[in-house]
C-alpha cells in the first residue's frame, strides 16, 4: 500500500512523527532534510538507524520507534542492505553536504557579507555619541532627541534615513568606551550558555545598591532591554558587567561604575499589565510595556506619578510587530485577521476548514498580563466580536510559546517579531480584499504591517537622574542602533515564508 493511497489521519500523524525526529535532531546539532525523510525510504531508514542508537537520548529513541511503527501500518518501511548498514547519520549528512558544496559555499559568502555589512552599520556609529561621555558627566546630552519618525520592535529598529546618514558621516574610530560598549551586547551568548563574561578592571564584589528597576512587558524585557542595559553601563564608564537570572523572567544585572562602586539593575519580565501593578505597589522605578498604557491604570497612577501619558512620562521606543507563527510542516503560508479570529477562538478547529492539511488546530497564546496579547486580542479578536479559545494553552515566555509551536504540527501561536525562532512566520492582511503583508523592519516602520504596534517605558514625573539618562540613550542614535543590531542577529534565525 503506497503512503499516497493512505487514509490522511495515518499520513499526518507519520508526517508530525518525522517532523518531531527533524527537530530534536537539530536541537542537538544534527541536522537532516525533512522533504528527504518524507520521500526517500533509504534516507529515512539510515536516519532512524542512527536515532535508535543514541541509548542517551530516549526521546529520540521513542520517536524512531514510533515512525517504524508507523512505516508498517503504511506499508513503506525500509529494510536497510548490508551496504546501507556501513552508514549513520553523520555520513548520510556528509554525502548531501558534498553535493551541495557550490550552495553552501555561496549561502556562506552571502551570509558573511551579510554580517560584515551588519557590524559596519551597528558599530562604527556608536562611537559619535559616546566619545562625549564621561564617568563625570551624563551619559548623553539633553540636546539628543528622537523623532516618532525613528521606529523599534522588540530588538527591531527602523531609523530616520537622514539621521542615519549623518550618524554614519561623522563617526569616528572606535575607542576604549565603544569597544567595551560593544562586548556588552554579547548578551545572547551569556544568557543561553549561563556563563557570566567579566572584565578584570575590578575584584569581584557583591553589588552594594540597586539604581533601576525595570518591570514589564516580556516582549521587551527578555532580550531588548538587557541589551540596552548592558550597553548603557558601558557607555558610563561601567567595568565587569554580570547578568545573574534570578528567577524565571527576572534578572539582576550588576556593574562597577568609578564612583558609584558596585551596582545593580533589577529586571522582571513578567508583562505589561506587571508594569502598572508594580509601579502601583512601589515595586519598581519605571515600567516596560508592549501597549499604551489603559485610561483606568492611568487614573490609579496618577496621585502617586502624576500623568503617566504626558511626554515627559510616556516614551516611545520603537515599534513591534505581533508575528503570527505556525508549525514550519504548516503548508499555509498567509492569513488574514478574519482567519485569525476564528481560529484563535475556536471557530476553526481543522486546518483543512481554510484551505489547510486535515490537522486539528492547537491555538498558542500569551497570557493575560502581556501586552502582546492585550494587542491581538483589541486588534484580532475583538474586531470580530471573538473569545479566546477556553482550551488555548497559554505562555508568559514569548521564547516558550514560540518553541511550543515549532514541535506541534498543527499549532498556531502569535509573539512579538524577535522570538520567531524555529518556526515560520506567516503573511497577515488586514481583510479579504488587502494583500497579505510579511512583517519585516521596513512594513512595521511604515506602519504597513497591520499587527504592528508601539512600545513604552513609563517613568514618574520626578525620575533619578539615572532612570533619565537610560531612557535618554534608549531613544538616542546610540541606543537605537543597538537595538537594531540585536534585532538584525534575531532576524539571521527567522523562518520567512517564500
Amino acid at each position: 500500500m503506497s503512503m499516497s493511497k493512505s487514509s490522511p489521519s495515518k499520513v499526518l500523524k507519520f508526517r508530525n512523527l518525522l517532523w518531531k525526529l527533524h527537530y530534536k535532531l537539530e536541537k542537538i546539532g544534527q541536522l537532516t532534510s525533512f522533504e528527504k525523510l518524507t520521500d526517500d525510504p533509504r534516507y529515512r531508514a539510515i536516519v532512524l538507524s542512527s536515532a535508535l542508537k543514541s541509548a542517551d537520548n530516549t526521546d529520540l529513541t521513542t520517536i524512531a520507534e514510533k515512525i517504524i511503527e508507523q512505516e508498517k501500518i503504511l506499508d513503506i518501511h525500509y529494510i536497510l542492505n548490508e551496504d546501507d548498514t556501513h552508514h549513520d547519520i553523520s555520513n548520510t549528512i556528509a554525502t548531501q553536504e558534498k553535493d551541495n558544496t557550490w550552495l553552501k559555499t555561496t549561502l556562506l559568502t552571502l551570509l558573511f557579507l551579510f554580517i560584515a555589512i551588519s557590524v559596519y552599520s551597528c558599530n562604527p556609529s556608536t562611537s559619535s555619541v559616546i566619545n562625549k561621555v564621561t564617568p563625570e558627566k551624563k551619559p548623553l546630552s539633553t540636546e539628543i532627541k528622537v523623532t516618532q519618525q525613528t521606529l523599534v520592535s522588540d530588538n527591531n529598529i527602523v531609523s530616520n534615513k537622514s539621521e542615519t546618514s549623518v550618524i554614519a558621516e561623522n563617526t569616528p574610530k572606535l575607542n576604549e568606551k565603544t569597544t567595551r560598549l560593544l562586548a556588552s551586547v554579547k548578551a545572547d551568548k551569556v544568557e543561553k550558555t549561563g556563563v557570566l563574561e567579566t572584565q578584570k578592571e575590578a575584584p569581584p564584589s557583591p553589588p552594594t545598591h540597586t539604581i533601576m528597576r525595570l518591570h514589564g512587558s516580556n516582549t521587551i524585557g527578555e532580550k531588548l532591554a538587557p541589551a540596552l542595559i548592558k550597553a548603557y553601563l558601558a557607555s558610563i564608564g561601567a567595568t565587569n558587567i554580570k547578568t545573574v537570572t534570578t528567577a524565571e523572567l527576572e534578572r539582576s544585572i550588576s556593574a562597577h561604575l568609578p564612583k558609584q562602586g558596585w551596582i545593580n539593575i533589577e529586571l522582571h519580565a513578567h508583562g505589561s499589565t506587571t508594569a502598572f501593578k508594580d509601579l502601583d505597589q512601589g515595586l519598581t522605578d519605571m515600567g516596560m510595556a508592549s501597549r499604551k498604557i489603559k485610561d483606568k491604570e492611568v487614573i490609579l497612577l496618577k496621585d502617586r506619578y502624576g500623568d503617566l501619558t504626558r511626554p515627559a512620562s510616556e516614551h516611545i521606543i520603537g515599534l513591534d510587530g505581533i508575528a503570527i507563527i505556525v508549525n514550519k510542516a504548516n503548508p499555509i503560508d498567509h492569513l488574514n485577521t478574519e482567519q485569525l479570529a476564528q481560529l484563535f477562538s475556536g471557530k476553526v478547529t481543522n486546518w483543512s476548514e481554510i484551505g489547510g492539511d486535515n490537522i486539528p488546530v492547537t491555538v498558542y497564546s500569551r497570557e493575560a498580563n502581556s501586552g502582546t496579547w492585550d494587542t491581538f486580542k483589541n486588534l484580532v479578536l475583538k474586531k470580530y466580536q471573538k473569545k479566546l479559545s477556553p482550551v488555548a494553552s497559554r505562555f508568559e515566555s514569548s521564547s516558550k510559546l514560540s518553541d511550543k509551536v515549532s514541535e506541534e504540527i498543527g499549532a498556531i501561536g502569535f509573539i512579538g517579531l524577535p522570538y520567531v525562532r524555529h518556526s515560520k512566520l506567516l503573511a497577515v492582511a488586514d481583510n479579504n480584499n488587502t494583500q497579505s503583508i510579511i512583517p519585516t523592519l521596513f512594513t512595521v516602520g511604515t506602519e504597513d504591517y497591520p499587527l504592528a504596534r508601539r512600545l513604552f517605558f513609563y517613568t514618574p514625573a520626578l525620575q533619578t537622574p539615572f532612570i533619565r539618562d537610560f531612557v535618554e540613550f534608549s531613544q538616542s542614535p546610540v541606543g537605537q542602533n543597538i537595538v537594531k543590531c540585536v534585532f538584525l542577529r534575531n532576524m539571521n534565525t527567522q523562518s520567512y515564508p517564500s
